[in-house]
């Protein structure tokens, strides 16, 4: 039998149905998504799997039988110690050309809070390379996350969308540039991560910024030119200098708190911090120190709003890509689940005419299908001709 049936789901929590509280919760880091997808190998009827865990969003792609669907939702509630009904409050599931669709969007930065950002589409390639490195990809993820990969370069590359293009890291470096007249000195900390490393670059590129990163000492990194390092232990010691302290790591804890900010400011002034990491490095009661303001990733939420606008036909060209190369995705499924017969069917007609074989399709084909043999016949011979 030909297998027709398009065998990819997705599990997904994202930032249009769950706040920052339940993403925090679901975040995964390196070593977690790796547990995770030698977790997913071991249910019974997943063949393939790919875990994407972004500032926005945690989403589990598998292929396979939609009898695992819930082995792999228990599997997600206990990687996080959540209650299985919390965790079903706040996903969304897709499944066959619907999720092949989520997956095309969620990589070209359509289905991002940040419409047409950039960071989503590295996120996307990294987390497809932890999977081939866990040895967690099968076909079907080999084949729909190549042609996702590439459909979102052509995005990027081919469309106006690009050319608007925003993302996390540029409004945050832009709210830090824009916090006051003057030279600010600004403090980050997640230079290392790709958030983190963007920000540095876009913030080295300003005169009127003075940017201080402070780096944990087991990272070896290369810094853009002007961006002076310390290590990651005497962050408290700068925090009196600094205008504005900007946090894009991927640490479980606070990375910066009330009580050792309070004890190490001197200097009355304001101060802008900017929390841009899923689970929260900040301590929220930062705003009782004086002058100070906290803002986190859900902040931009409204400044990313106002960019949509100007995307519009960008988006359209986006969505008719998008179109286009998931019909190329779902014939080259289709097309998989034939090979198996390929070389039954040849042998079956060889010796027999053009003609033979058309009224043997007729035979057995239904109206439908015949109306859309003899098209692509049609088609196939024009081209030929030309």
């Amino acid at each position: 039998m030909v297998e027709n049936r398009n065998p990819l789901f997705v599990l997904s929590i994202s930032h249009k149905q769950a706040p920052v509280q339940i993403r925090s919760q679901f975040a995964f880091d390196r070593e977690q998504t790796e547990d995770f997808l030698a977790r997913m190998r071991g249910i019974e009827g997943v063949w393939g799997a790919v875990l994407v865990s972004t500032c926005n969003r945690t989403e589990v792609y598998y292929s396979g039988d939609a009898s695992a669907g819930d082995a792999v939702q228990r599997l997600l509630a206990d990687a996080k110690g959540a209650d299985i009904h919390v965790l079903r409050r706040f996903f969304r599931s897709y499944q066959g050309e619907r999720a092949v669709i989520h997956l095309f969007r969620v990589a070209a930065g359509l289905d991002s809070r940040v419409l047409g950002e950039d960071e989503i589409l590295g996120q996307i390639r990294d987390a497809y390379n932890t999977a081939c490195g866990a040895h967690a990809a099968d076909y079907y993820i080999h084949a729909l996350f190549q042609r996702a990969l590439g459909c979102a370069k052509q995005i990027k590359t081919k469309t106006c969308l690009s050319k608007s293009s925003v993302s996390i890291a540029t409004l945050s470096a832009s709210e830090a540039a824009h916090f006051k007249e003057g030279v600010k000195r600004v403090l980050l900390l997640g230079a290392t991560g790709q958030m983190g490393g963007l920000i540095a670059k876009n913030l080295s590129a300003r005169g009127d910024i003075e940017l201080v990163a402070a780096v944990r000492r087991h990272c070896r990194i290369s810094l853009p030119e002007g961006v002076r390092e310390i290590a990651y232990e005497e962050r408290y010691h700068y925090i009196d200098q600094a205008d504005v302290v900007i946090s894009a790591t991927a640490s479980p804890h606070y990375t910066i708190t009330y009580e050792a900010c309070r004890d190490a400011v001197r200097t009355e002034k304001e101060r802008l911090f900017l929390d841009i990491a899923v689970p929260r490095d900040m301590d929220p009661d930062l705003v009782l120190l004086e002058g100070a303001s906290l803002k986190n990733i859900d902040f931009f939420e409204k400044t990313a709003i106002d960019h949509d606008g100007q995307k519009k036909e960008g988006k359209r060209q986006a969505e008719d890509l998008i179109r286009i190369q998931c019909q190329e995705a779902e014939k080259d499924l289709v097309f998989h689940g034939f090979l198996p017969l390929l070389e039954d069917f040849t042998r079956q007609i060889e010796g027999k005419s053009a003609r033979q074989l058309f009224y043997l399709l007729k035979d057995c084909a239904g109206a439908g299908e015949l109306r859309t043999l003899l098209a692509v016949s049609k088609r196939l011979m024009e081209e030929q001709e030309n």
